[in-house]
């Protein structure tokens, strides 16, 4: 299951179509077996895809092609290869192979009769696990002490991998001396040198599926499962998390896309920023994953009275958790804040009474543990005051409990820039943005930075993003981190600061 979904298929002229139920019960099929997710948006696809597997297993009825689904792993394969296409290169995300290469030369010097067991988990046509194959090699000498297996849903793109043949377009961010270093010219390809192609072993796997049988405990030190989960539903891409942080050993590396995360998918994991990119290191113990089906069911947010500032605060306060911090699958028992507590801080902070709020809000809680938004709410007021000790120490204590929490590391930017460290606040919005790409106060903070810096191109950019993403943010969340600033206030800034870019203004 990897790659982009493809565009509709033609229509089958004179075809009978199948009913909206039938269409929809091959969705949920589909995010059943394979665990990937479409839009409305591609229900023309889902239809056609229908219709041609029908006839290609002769099946009479729409019903009778579910049965076969529900129970036939090959037919898994063929509605991979035209729900998902590869679309994949040699060295993708270059900064991704600089933290691997870093990596194979760290634990070889450690320990140097160490072994390397790599996981490709949906590896496509193979470009991704034959380049870990060949930074092995440049970094260790040959590949010798590495295994790496590479598995995907997709047959045809896995005939492909064992091949080792590719175009140019596959190679294109290969520098010239690697390619004549790992390949040979066969008239248009190029064909990958036999000792690469050995090294590495592909299999036919729906990573959905349990399989206890592969998913074996500490079974690998390096995972990459890039440009996956984004296609799948949650459900589907916590349980495919939960697998990989079983089958790696505590300390094993887990590369993801630069487009996802773990974000409200597992806590199993450290985040590390090196190199330009972000990884996972495996925790050394794991939390439980849920029984199936028993989850926690969250309350419903209540709908917005007289349309009132103080009203719509109320409300956003309940939403908070959903907004501004990351769910735990398993969350340690704590102390709750009152929401009326929280009601009654959250509209101090916006009357400008930050240090009555944070009273009030210290005040119901004392010194007892309480839960991650009363923290995160917190850390914001203390920072609003001044007090920028506490705030990062509320922080810290914050990510200790949810390394993942956006808000958190937006916060710590404001009070690493406050002490002077511009490095390290920068570094904290891009973590806050990496772990929530819809965030726009660390676009702006970013932007702010920038302009102060003299970097003019960067701080055009971040604020452009800024106010593009301001004009849609909750409610809730421009409210806890505009730092007094209304929505208007905080684009006005936007604006203005654009403008002087621009020379129109001081």
């Amino acid at each position: 299951m990897t790659g982009r979904q493809p565009e509709a298929l033609s229509v089958t002229e004179g075809r009978a179509l199948q009913s909206e139920q039938d269409l929809e019960l091959f969705r949920e099929l589909i995010a059943a077996r394979m665990g990937l997710r479409f839009e409305d948006d591609k229900l023309a696809l889902l239809r056609d895809v229908l219709h041609e597997r029908q006839r290609a297993t002769r099946s009479a009825a729409p019903v009778i092609y579910f049965d076969r689904l529900a129970s036939d792993s090959p037919e898994l394969g063929e509605l991979a290869r035209v729900l998902s296409v590869p679309e994949t290169y040699f060295l993708r995300n270059a900064d991704q192979f600089l933290a691997i290469r870093e990596w194979f030369r760290t634990r070889a010097y450690r320990s140097p009769k160490a072994r390397f067991r790599v996981l490709s988990a949906g590896c496509a046509t193979g470009e991704e696990p034959y380049s870990v194959a060949m930074v092995a090699e440049e970094v260790l000498g040959s590949t010798a002490c590495v295994s790496i297996t590479g598995v995907d849903v997709n047959p045809d793109a896995l005939h492909k991998a064992r091949r080792g043949r590719y175009t140019t377009w596959s190679l294109r961010e290969v520098p010239a001396p690697v390619v004549e270093r790992y390949f040979q010219r066969d008239g248009s390809d190029f064909v990958l040198e036999a000792r690469l192609r050995d090294s590495v072993e592909f299999a036919w796997r729906n990573l959905t599926a349990p399989d206890p049988e592969f998913w074996k405990p500490e079974l690998f030190d390096l995972v990459l499962c890039r440009n996956v989960l984004m296609y799948l539903t949650p459900e589907a891409a916590r349980g495919i998390v939960h697998r990989i942080a079983e089958s790696l050993v505590p300390g094993g590396l887990l590369f993801l896309g630069h487009a996802e995360n773990l974000r409200g998918l597992s806590s199993d994991f450290h985040l590390h920023h090196q190199f330009g990119t972000f990884f996972y290191e495996r925790r050394g113990s794991l939390t439980p994953q849920p029984v199936a089906g028993i989850e926690a069911e969250a309350p419903e947010p209540p709908p917005l009275s007289d349309g009132s500032w103080v009203e719509a605060i109320r409300s956003a306060s309940s939403r908070i958790a959903e907004l501004v911090s990351t769910p735990s699958p398993a969350p340690k028992p704590e102390v709750a804040t009152s929401p009326r507590t929280m009601d009654s801080a959250l509209e101090l902070m916006q009357l400008g009474r930050a240090d009555e709020a944070l009273r009030r809000l210290e005040m119901s809680t004392g010194a007892r543990d309480v839960d991650r938004d009363a923290l995160l709410l917190r850390a914001v007021l203390l920072t609003s005051g001044g007090n920028i000790r506490a705030a990062e120490q509320t922080c810290e204590r914050l990510l200790a409990e949810d390394e993942l929490n956006a808000g958190a590391h937006y916060v710590l930017a404001l009070c690493r820039e406050n002490g002077g460290d511009l490095e390290a606040a920068i570094e904290h919005d891009r973590t806050a943005l990496y772990l929530d790409a819809d965030f726009s106060m660390p676009h702006l903070h970013l932007g702010l930075i920038a302009r102060r810096r003299r970097d003019l191109l960067t701080a055009h950019r971040e604020l452009k993003l800024a106010l593009g993403l301001l004009a849609r943010d909750e409610p809730s969340r421009v409210m806890l981190f505009g730092g007094g600033f209304g929505r208007e206030g905080l684009l006005q800034l936007c604006r203005t600061e654009l403008k002087a870019l621009e020379g129109g203004g001081p």
